[in-house]
């Protein structure tokens, strides 16, 4: 389905970059923009295509810096993920503690629920989609908002992923239900299809799967420590804190941030509207409801009593 089409050529020269702002955080993503040179001589168009293996967005662009903040996080949380093909030019991408370059034929992978900043120097053409976070974890059990991948143009893979988003972000053709499902798992599972293929690589890869895995599926148990999850997984606390490491956390950070963003996701939710705030944070596995206080604060910026009245009423 074709949603639209824009361009800042429809507004005044002094006012492109803010209209592209606009743009931006209405089509994409809820983000600040900053102009990387003179605002009345910056242009772009965008386009948007909605399916139901997420939304494309494609769009040109003068140089500028896209940038998500803890403020902006807690403004319009979103725990989707962005898949980006990089079409021309270079992106320069910050989440955390990766950082990497995207060129031309490169593809990277984002999650909106973490700060992140996108610079571009020079023009741009890229290629988004934005993939709900359940199917793409489903696929990718090791995968997590603490994660950045940048999968290189020159893998097979990236390149027939590359091609889907293109063809998803400019199709006319209607899509049947069962197809836009069927594409939808195959992007999902071309991301799940890691860099290197080399024998270490892959039993790295599937150690860091158990490894994810167990943690997202326990994240509730208030007893969940290294060692515990060591010793279930099969394995020494050392390679523990070792796959963590290599995927930019740590076992307390990991475990902290999830159970916070579960804990954001059921503050907002009418399922858990009878629930007091000190049992949705015992039910996460906080075993002091000062330090998840203090911790909720950090982390979205209020009181989790003051962000459920700010997404509830309540």
């Amino acid at each position: 389905m074709h949603l639209g089409t824009w361009s800042t050529m429809s507004a005044g020269s002094a006012e492109r970059f803010d209209y592209w702002k606009d743009i931006v955080c209405d089509t994409l993503l809820h983000v600040d923009a900053h102009a990387a040179a003179d605002v009345s001589r910056f242009s772009a168009e965008l386009s948007l295509k909605s399916h139901l293996a997420g939304n494309f967005v494609r769009f040109k662009s003068q140089g500028h810096t896209i940038e998500r903040s803890h403020r902006l996080l807690h403004a319009k949380p979103d725990e989707r993920y962005l898949v980006s093909y990089q079409v021309s030019g270079v992106a320069s991408v910050t989440q955390g503690d990766h950082r990497f370059q995207l060129r031309p034929g490169d593809v990277g992978i984002v999650s909106a629920a973490r700060p992140m900043s996108l610079q571009f120097s020079d023009p741009v053409e890229r290629i988004i989609a934005l993939v709900p976070r359940s199917a793409l974890e489903k696929s990718c059990p090791w995968l997590s908002p603490g994660v950045a991948l940048h999968l290189p143009g020159e893998k097979i893979a990236t390149r027939i992923l590359s091609h889907l988003l293109m063809e998803l972000s400019t199709t006319e053709t209607e899509i049947g239900t069962n197809e836009e499902l069927a594409l939808g798992h195959i992007i999902s599972e071309l991301v799940g299809v890691r860099p290197s293929q080399d024998p270490g690589s892959v039993r790295d890869q599937q150690l860091r799967s158990r490894v994810f895995g167990f943690l997202t599926a326990h994240i509730e148990d208030p007893e969940l420590a290294p060692g515990m999850v060591a010793n279930q997984i099969g394995i020494s606390e050392r390679s523990l804190h070792y796959v963590l490491a290599r995927a930019g956390t740590t076992f307390r950070t990991f475990i902290i941030t999830e159970r916070l963003d579960r804990a954001a996701e059921a503050l907002g939710s009418p399922a858990w509207s009878h629930n007091s705030v000190s049992d949705i944070a015992f039910r996460l596995g906080f075993q002091d409801l000062s330090h998840f206080s203090r911790r909720f604060k950090e982390r979205f910026g209020v009181p989790p009593s003051s962000y459920r009245l700010s997404k509830t009423g309540r």
